[in-house]
């Protein structure tokens, strides 16, 4: 190859074709150091280009060509070998100029994209990947898939399959799904081979959403179940909740919208709370639409529409525009096109690459300019759906929404797509799975039916089954389509007793629904602006027998703001408890559906919180709405709300509040005296069901404090007081006196053994709290994934395994003392929930949403020094300032010589008489054994030293055995082993030594220096198994 150097005269073409190699503006000093040329003949060659105007300076001697056409030609005269090498010298010099610069980091790897690399370069464009847009990431990707296919080497394999899943992560609606899949595949084949489960796992959650995105809903599940069952058998709660969502859109899958809402509503917290994961925002998108298609309309609409501002406002545009297809679907099935085309262009415009986002709301626009009768604009809109469609593979958008497009195309009333025939895509819908859709098609068969000219009869049966699949799914407008059409069939057959039947079961299923939530076709068989109250009122009767029966709080309140939302055709709910304190009200939110507490606490909100002040006050019910409906779609603004008092006993403890924003649909008295009679009877029910929870709380807790004390007594805890009195003991004892009734949070610090425990007890025995609980907690004895459960508590289900609630020891501490031991060994996720738990006193249990205050003092002893982990950012410093509030040092033992007599007689007179042993004393010889001993084990290790002498003593002498002895012989028996064996020899050494922790804080990862993985890697290859006493969930002794 030709290089730049190889003649004494500068090469100008093939200089400025290396400058054109660049991505924008190049130095100087780079182009020295890479030609080797003197600066005067590169500069000679630069200027003359600026004059000529190929180039233009900037400041620091950087240039850059003056337009990108230029720059492109200036490669040309580079053959595709030297362009290679030239991007390989270039990527190589940007890393070794400023290894540590983001810039320079992601100058060199846009470099590499041009080359074979090795691991190491692909790992160099991961990082860079992780900072980029979605669309340039994914280019990324694709090299570093397609240079590690072409490595054989484990470490390339592990690689490839991290790749994949950052890969997956973002390739919705932007890659094939054919080749997603492919590549799914091949990362499955790599990650079996080497045993990542975990991995195996993650990529079975990624092939299961890119399956369901495609319809394809049977491989979902299937993918969704493969996962499950590895992420149950390596026990891994975080991979568990990853799955939890596709499972439960698995009803959705299946067309079963009831058991969707049920199982959502099971799980969902008492007070609405968004999360950041994609996982979870999809599920509540399969949930609000579910809950529309159910007749919920309004709950369904006010649920999407509060995860489309959560998503906005936390830039997520993606699942934002998922939220806006589905309700933009639903108002186009109210007959409401003006309200659904914001949604749609808002689409259009957020997808500028055209992707999925912009071809579904192409085929949501052309349904809606249809229904406007905008005929030309529909067909443009759904001629770009269709040829795309095809092309990406893309499931329809609303199937009863597609049959109708389909049915209008064969009767003339929209133009004729070629390959497009509704008897195609009825045949298609009637052998899916899913019950919903073989409803609907078989609704369309009928209709097909009828224009073949078959009888009534035969008309009315796949009418017929068409409702019981409806009925069966819970698609109450599908269901009141279908028995329209029924009607329609009975009335030819002059059939009165049918007509008078199925007209009285259509209108006893939309008699509760307010008329703005009807669809424009069936709105005929209700009453404008009116709703059917006596049925409403005998169903608040029902309900009231249901809810007085109800003793789970939570299941009670969901069902009373479900209930109160439905009544009165409510997007948002909530329900708040009232104190008074003085001329001040205590406004605590219980519950809520689609309000978050962010919002509520929101500046926004006070507005509303006055009006729940002024109801609590006067106890009458209030409505407001404003002047007109002029707000724009989706913005958020409140168009109409009402709140009535909940009273027990004639006192104001809560109130119900709702509001609109979507629709205005006006409260009306009539819906206040409804919902205040409902009210009513939800409080007493509530009223119950807190009383009840109280004391099976309490009983629970007078149970788990019973068997915390019962798992004590079992401890080997033999002495209760601190023995000494050296200087340094009577200044501990000092210390414990001035600070045991303060209150005041205490730091024990000293080395392992030196009775750090006991000074903790002394601190409680001392203080007012001497009575209550003393709460430990032994912190680097509990695996990483337990730690929180132990310390927080955990719901039923929080977790694998957790089948029952649990208290966690903040809860138990309560009035009491909480010790942690060893806190140094605290995870850093478990820091931050340790610090806000000490700030307001408050915590959720894992899994659950109430929240929980518990009054305890705090101590924490630790071993490790804590300042130097502040340092090295593996201890966070705002939790150690909130700790050390009052440090206690305790001295080693070998520090504090003087106490080692006492000691050793303390020992010494418990161990004799538990062995029955009698002996004249210690003499001063075998004294002075022990106070020349170093200790590093300090009084745990004495302990063990004086039991053992007992053991071995036999007669009247008491005897100690040579002090250090095992060490000793344990050196010299050592012969020599090979590499691989001293390997496995250490590790397993580390391991024992951390107690068979693996990774985090003080994990053999940790102290051994090496990547968790890495070292994973490593005890597979050596053949170390963890020990079944070291099993996960277990600790040894326990």
């Amino acid at each position: 190859m030709q290089n730049i150097q190889s003649s004494p005269n500068l090469d100008r073409k093939r200089l400025l074709s290396l400058a054109a190699l660049f991505d924008g503006s190049f130095s100087l000093d780079w182009l020295i150091e890479i030609t080797r040329y003197k600066a005067g003949l590169i500069l000679a060659v630069l200027d003359e280009e600026i004059e000529q105007g190929l180039l233009v300076k900037q400041p620091e001697w950087f240039f850059a060509f003056k337009d990108s056409e230029m720059q492109k030609k200036g490669k040309e005269h580079f053959t595709l070998e030297e362009k290679e090498y030239w991007h390989r010298q270039i990527a190589k010099f940007l890393l070794k100029e400023l290894p540590g610069d983001v810039r320079n980091i992601a100058a060199a790897a846009g470099h590499l994209l041009h080359i074979q690399n090795d691991i190491n370069g692909c790992r160099l464009l991961l990082s860079a990947a992780d900072v980029l847009s979605h669309t340039k990431a994914l280019c990324y990707y694709d090299k570093i898939m397609e240079d590690l296919s072409k490595i054989q080497d484990t470490e390339a394999d592990i690689l490839f399959v991290e790749t994949v899943l950052k890969y997956s992560e973002i390739s919705w609606g932007r890659v094939d799904s054919e080749k997603m899949c492919a590549i799914l595949l091949e990362a499955i084949t790599k990650a079996e081979k080497l045993g990542l489960y975990k991995e195996i796992s993650l990529i079975e959650v990624q092939a299961s959403y890119n399956d369901f995105f495609q319809s394809r809903y049977g491989r979902a599940v299937e993918h969704c179940e493969k996962g499950w069952e590895i992420a149950k058998s390596i026990e891994a709660p975080d991979l568990l909740r990853l799955l939890t969502p596709i499972r439960t859109m698995s009803f959705f899958h299946q067309g079963h919208l009831k058991d969707l809402i049920r199982s959502y509503e099971e799980s969902a917290p008492v007070i609405e709370k968004f999360s950041l994961e994609k996982y979870d925002h999809l599920v509540l998108c399969t949930v609000g639409l579910a809950y529309a298609l159910n007749g919920q309309f309004s709950q369904g609409l006010g649920l999407l529409d509060a995860i489309r501002k959560h998503c906005l406002e936390n830039d997520n545009q993606f699942i934002a525009n998922q939220v806006n297809v589905h309700m933009a679907s639903l108002m186009i099935q109210l007959h409401y096109p003006d309200k659904a085309i914001p949604f749609l262009n808002n689409i259009i415009i957020s997808d500028d690459e055209g992707g999925w986002d912009a071809i579904r709301a192409n085929a949501m626009l052309a349904y809606a300019c249809y229904l406007k009768g905008q005929k030309e604009e529909a067909f443009n809109h759904l001629k770009y759906w269709l040829e795309r469609r095809w092309a990406s593979r893309l499931p329809i958008v609303t199937t009863d929404l597609w049959f109708e497009i389909c049915r209008a195309m064969e009767e003339g009333e929209f133009p004729q797509f070629e390959g497009i025939r509704l008897e195609d895509e009825i045949k298609f819908y009637i052998g899916e799975e899913n019950i919903l859709l073989k409803g609907i098609a078989y609704r369309y068969q009928a209709l097909l039916q009828e224009r073949e000219g078959q009888s009534p009869q035969k008309i009315i049966e796949t009418l017929t089954l068409s409702y019981q699949l409806l009925e069966e799914s819970g698609a109450i407008f599908e269901q009141c389509r279908t028995l329209k059409a029924l009607l329609q069939q009975h009335t030819l057959k002059g059939n009165r007793g049918a007509i008078k039947e199925t007209k009285n079961k259509i209108m006893t299923i939309l008699g509760s629904f307010s008329l703005d939530y009807v669809p424009n076709d069936l709105k005929g068989f209700i009453k404008a602006n009116t709703r059917d109250s006596e049925s409403l009122v005998e169903e608040i009767l029902s309900l009231s027998q249901e809810m007085s029966a109800i003793r789970d709080e939570k299941k009670l309140m969901q069902l009373i703001l479900s209930t109160s939302n439905r009544i009165t055709g409510a997007e948002r709910g909530a329900i708040f408890s009232i104190k008074k304190d003085g001329h001040k009200f205590q406004i605590r939110l219980m519950a809520s559906k689609n309000i978050t507490s962010v919002q509520v606490d929101n500046q926004d909100f006070s507005g509303t919180t006055k009006m729940i002040e002024e109801v609590a006050e006067t106890g009458k019910g209030q409505i407001a709405r404003l002047s007109s409906n002029n707000a724009p779609i989706g913005s958020g603004q409140i168009l109409s709300q009402i709140c009535v008092p909940m009273v027990i006993r004639n006192k104001v403890v809560g109130v119900l509040y709702h509001d609109n924003s979507i629709f205005l649909n006006s409260f009306k008295e009539a819906d206040m005296k409804l919902l205040s009679y409902f009210a009513a009877q939800a409080a007493i029910a509530l009223d119950h069901a807190v009383a009840y929870t109280n004391i099976q709380q309490l009983n629970h807790r007078l149970n788990q404090e019973k068997q915390y004390y019962k798992e004590q007594s079992f401890e080997n805890i033999d002495f209760k007081d601190i023995i000494g009195k050296s200087q340094s003991i009577l200044k501990i004892f000092a210390k414990i006196k001035q600070v045991a009734d303060t209150g005041t949070t205490v730091l024990i610090l000293g080395e392992t053994g030196v009775g750090k425990e006991l000074v903790a007890r002394a601190l409680h025995n001392q203080s007012c709290r001497r009575n209550q609980p003393f709460i430990k907690v032994l912190c680097n004895a509990l695996p990483e994934t337990l730690i929180a459960s132990e310390l927080f508590g955990h719901e039923k289900g929080a977790f694998t395994g957790s089948a029952q609630r649990r208290i966690g020891r903040f809860e138990l501490a309560d009035r009491g003392t909480l010790f942690l031991d060893e806190i140094g060994d605290l995870p850093p996720d478990v820091q931050t929930g340790l610090l806000h738990v000490l700030q307001s006193k408050e915590f959720e249990r894992v899994g659950g949403s109430q929240t929980i205050r518990s009054d305890f003092r705090l101590i924490t002893a630790t071993n490790r020094n804590i300042e130097e982990a502040v340092r090295n950012k593996k201890f966070r410093s705002d939790l150690y300032y909130r700790l050390n509030v009052f440090p206690i040092y305790v001295p080693a033992l070998r520090e504090r010589k003087e106490d080692i007599p006492l000691l050793a007689y303390h020992f010494f007179k418990i161990f004799s008489a538990r062995m029955g042993k009698s002996f004249e004393g210690i003499s001063q010889k075998e004294m002075n054994k022990l106070t020349q001993h170093s200790w590093p084990g300090n009084i745990r290790e004495l302990e063990g030293i004086i039991e053992r002498s007992v053991i071995m003593s036999s007669g009247p002498y008491f005897q100690v055995p040579e002090l250090g002895a095992e060490q000793k012989e344990s050196l010299q028996a050592g012969a020599i082993a090979t590499l691989q064996e001293m390997e496995r020899s250490h590790i397993l050494h580390t391991l024992e030594k951390t107690g068979w922790k693996v990774r985090g804080p003080g994990g053999a990862a940790e102290v051994l220096d090496m990547n968790y993985s890495t070292l994973a890697l490593r005890m597979r290859k050596l053949g170390i198994v963890r020990p079944p006493e070291y099993a996960r969930g277990r600790v040894r002794g326990t």
